[in-house]
């Protein structure tokens, strides 16, 4: 992640991810893209703006506005796209063009507690709890 994060130019997105939890709650960098390691422009793909602007921040209600103003805004560097939905429709319009993902260890109701573990246990992640 550290190598991607200065070739990131925008960020763009899904209204869900946008104001989902964040990893970085109660802590410095709480509310800012990489916990504050980043700074430029973002884009939220949403049906619903909010009636109060965000600091920083564009919503946009299509995904084709939201791939031509991020790209935009991102002057030749990488376009980050957060949130599934927001790749999915990426990927079908034909502009998504690499994929890094991210696997973060997870723990369900029904797996062994591993809070107290400094290594974390892979889970099945089609179990459902």
């Amino acid at each position: 992640m550290d190598e991607l994060i200065p070739q990131t130019g925008a960020e763009l997105a899904g209204n869900r991810t946008f104001g989902g939890d964040d990893p970085h709650k109660g802590r410095p960098g709480e509310g800012e893209v990489f916990g504050g390691g980043w700074e430029g422009p973002q884009f939220v793909l949403t049906h619903h703006p909010p009636a109060d602007p965000v600091a920083g921040v564009t919503f946009v209600r299509d995904i084709d506005t939201a791939i031509t103003e991020s790209r935009a805004a991102a002057s030749g560097k990488y376009v980050n796209i957060l949130g599934a939905g927001v790749a999915a429709q990426c990927l079908d319009a034909g502009v998504l063009d690499e994929v890094l993902v991210c696997v973060t260890p997870c723990c369900s109701a029904t797996a062994p507690a591993c809070s107290h573990t400094p290594v974390a246990r892979p889970c099945d992640s089609n179990r459902s709890a």
